[in-house]
């Protein structure tokens, strides 16, 4: 994966090219920052555009990094999506997505959010809105990738 050097927000994959009927996998790991949509509700939201976008500086729909992609209304491609939230000690009242149908797993220390359905297509971002029982003041999240890769996530609000 490259990052595209104009566009900072902008990571390009290049996949061979493939036989016909075969099929790849690409697992994709980040880390964002999560919209704080009001007091107590989080947002996190994952792009799943992998097609041209929107670029008013070039008048239209233009390829991300200049490539020759062209922009299609359908793909025959398709999104599978799995998400772990820490339960961060009952502090999440409720997970739901208003892009979406998801399943969500109750676990002892996490919930567990797949899509209800299978064969999803990447027609829209993936949104999911996390409402917190209360807004505390200081949030530390840590994630491993299972090869000894950690990334940290620390939220407060100063005072005085």
């Amino acid at each position: 994966m490259e990052q595209d050097e104009k566009l900072q927000d902008i990571f390009i994959i290049n996949v061979g090219a493939l036989l016909p009927r075969n099929e790849c996998q690409i697992q994709i790991m980040y880390v964002t920052e999560l919209d704080l949509v009001s007091r107590n509700k989080i947002r996190f939201i994952v792009s799943t555009t992998i097609a041209p976008r929107c670029n008013q500086s070039f008048g239209g729909i233009s390829s991300p990094a200049s490539t020759q992609a062209k922009y299609v209304q359908s793909v025959p491609y398709t999104i599978d999506f799995q998400c772990q939230i820490d339960k961060l000690h009952g502090e999440i009242k409720s997970v739901s997505s208003s892009s979406h149908s998801i399943a969500i797993q109750f676990n002892d220390d996490t919930y567990s959010i797949t899509f209800d359905k299978k064969n999803t297509f990447m027609d829209r971002d993936i949104i999911l809105d996390i409402e917190l029982s209360t807004r505390t003041n200081t949030i530390l999240a840590v994630e491993n990738n299972g090869e000894h890769q950690l990334a940290l996530m620390a939220s407060f609000i100063p005072t005085n």
